[in-house]
């Protein structure tokens, strides 16, 4: 009681994995391109490092800066809304005012890029 059949199974079967491989590695680039140009980011000229330590140096003249998040017992800070800024059609940019013009937020900068 062995079942034959017509003809064998092709070994096409397991190379589609490899043509799904190749295919994503080739439609990964132009997905990451496609949504940052969807954004306008290319097209954003961000400052650089030197400049903003020039404008902060500027701002600040010599004082050290007053940090706005303090942390510990410091409770529930009021932030007016400042600006909203639509990127797309699910995505906004809530930017909010601190509490004096002068402040800075305190936060530490954590990276998750290796």
């Amino acid at each position: 009681s062995t079942r034959h059949y017509a003809t064998e199974g092709s070994s096409s079967s397991r190379r589609k994995y490899l043509y799904y491989a190749g295919g994503g590695l080739l439609l990964g680039p132009a997905a990451l391109y496609y949504a940052r140009s969807s954004a306008g980011l290319e097209n954003k000229k961000l400052p650089s490092p030197g400049d903003l330590k020039a404008d902060s140096d500027a701002q600040n003249k010599g004082k050290a800066p007053n940090a706005a998040f303090k942390g510990g017992d410091q409770g529930f800070i009021d932030l007016k809304l400042e600006s909203v800024e639509e990127i797309n059609h699910n995505t906004k940019k809530f930017r909010f005012a601190l509490p004096n013009p002068d402040d800075v937020s305190g936060l530490h900068i954590a990276c998750t890029w290796y």
